[in-house]
């Protein structure tokens, strides 16, 4: 006759395992939620960080601009002012502060302050992205068009 052997019933087998389950899988899962936090928080550090290097750049953009428009001949406070103004223009289309200086700066240089005004610098902004050409370039051809039609004949 063959011997029975004393086991367990499977639920009280079931519960053991899934007790020893639990004492694993809750702190795992506590872990795994606190480095979802940790990863979360450097991804936002790194964001930050490149958020402040851009800002120190375009400040840093931002003053050579305006020294080099004083050296057009504006004053420190009609430089800031421009500068102000080609920051306002960039936020609100496609041409970046550095594209705009340059811009403003030619329109400065070939036509004088009469033709670097805001009002220019958004026709010729308007211009260059419809004909999709830098639009430091379309300002030159702007400013030379202007002062041929100004002075008969304009700069070459």
């Amino acid at each position: 006759m063959a011997q029975q052997r004393n086991i367990s019933p499977p639920t009280a087998a079931w519960a053991t395992f899934k007790s020893l389950v639990g004492d694993v899988v809750g702190p795992m899962a506590v872990l795994g939620i606190a480095a979802q936090k940790i990863t979360s928080s450097i991804a936002q550090s790194a964001l930050n960080a490149q958020k402040l290097k851009e800002a120190i750049t375009a400040s840093a953009g931002a003053e050579t601009l305006r020294k080099q428009f004083e050296g057009l001949g504006m004053s420190a406070a009609q430089a800031s002012i421009k500068v102000a103004a080609l920051a306002k223009v960039a936020a609100q289309g496609p041409f970046d502060l550095p594209s705009l200086g340059a811009a403003a700066k030619n329109l400065q240089v070939v036509g004088g302050a009469a033709l670097n005004t805001s009002a220019n610098l958004r026709k010729v902004a308007d211009m260059a992205a419809a004909a999709g050409t830098p639009v430091d370039t379309m300002a030159t051809a702007y400013a030379k068009l202007m002062a041929s039609l100004k002075g008969g004949g304009g700069a070459e």
